[in-house]
């Protein structure tokens, strides 16, 4: 993954799509408070600087 391309902010679909999994999963790792995000009225965003920080949580 080029994280140099990512967007600043990504949505759940964007999470999906990058990490090969269903945007239930996403949502269920926002939920367990794995995922840190941001509710902008109904929609959920997710800084580039917290996606990052899950992926080296679960990588190491």
């Amino acid at each position: 993954m080029d994280v140099q391309n990512l967007p600043e902010i990504l949505t759940v679909p964007d999470i999906a799509k990058r990490l090969k999994i269903s945007r239930q999963m996403v949502y269920k790792l926002i939920n367990d408070g794995q995922l840190h995000c941001y509710r902008v009225g109904v929609a959920i965003r997710v800084s580039r600087d917290h996606f990052l920080a899950y992926l080296s949580r679960v990588a190491s």
